[in-house]
């Protein structure tokens, strides 16, 4: 059975925030047009680029998809974002960070974290599916923490299935100063929060603001769980409305 909840108190997570997070890359990096790629040093930011950082903040190489940014990546290891939109499906490995310097780059996929640390920072995530099947923006990691910080998660599902912003998984999710919008449009369930029956992690939010809106006969929900996934709610807004309204 689904059981809504509510709001718990919980540690300041803005002080869990790792170092790593912060400040702008560091490094050689100098301002030459697309196809340059590594040169001595130096990455060139043409603009077109996802760009990797090693755990120093040194410059390491540039690819054209995240993909292939994210499966070069190791553990402490950063991939900082061009702007524009990207249409990927992709899972962040354990331990490593996916970060827009200036909240100008859009995620039109499904974004799976690590544990270990992995995070997203200032990235906006924009999925838009015609699904039969359930549908979410975040999945959380399978086990260890995984951080959101100042990131946008804005979830769609035209067809019947359920739309979720973030689905726990068995690891620890934590979520700070963001925003997360779930629209389900073809009669779903549209759930801000949502516990798997087999997620057994936790998710923290704090300062989170939400708003989960079904529309043709779905029902819409804050928190909700179907196993044993624990939620953490402090400051932010959710907001769950089903229309019409359904007594």
């Amino acid at each position: 059975m689904r059981h809504d909840l509510g709001r718990k108190s919980i540690e300041t997570d803005a002080q869990r925030l790792r170092v790593l997070m912060g400040g702008s890359p560091i490094g050689g990096i100098v301002g030459e047009g697309p196809g340059i790629d590594l040169i001595g040093p130096f990455v060139g930011l043409g603009g077109d680029s996802f760009l990797l950082y090693d755990d120093g903040g040194n410059p390491v190489a540039e690819f054209a998809t995240l993909i292939l940014a994210l499966a070069a990546a190791s553990a402490g290891q950063v991939v900082i974002t061009p702007a524009g939109t990207f249409t990927e499906d992709v899972t962040v490995p354990a331990g490593v960070g996916v970060k827009s310097t200036g909240n100008n780059t859009i995620l039109a996929g499904i974004i799976s974290l690590g544990g270990n640390n992995s995070f997203l920072k200032s990235i906006t995530i924009g999925l838009t599916v015609n699904s039969a099947g359930d549908i979410a923006g975040i999945i959380g990691p399978p086990s260890g923490e995984a951080i959101i910080n100042d990131c946008t998660i804005v979830v769609t599902n035209n067809g019947a299935g359920n739309a979720y912003v973030i689905q726990v998984g068995n690891g620890d999710l934590i979520i700070t100063k963001s925003i997360g919008k779930c629209f389900a449009n073809g009669g779903g369930d549209a759930l801000a929060i949502y516990g798997a029956p087999d997620s057994t992690g936790k998710c923290q939010t704090q300062d989170f603001m939400i708003d989960a809106i079904a529309v043709g006969g779905g029902v819409g929900h804050g928190a909700a769980t179907d196993g044993l996934a624990d939620f953490d709610i402090r400051g932010g807004k959710i907001v769950a409305t089903t229309s019409p309204i359904r007594s």
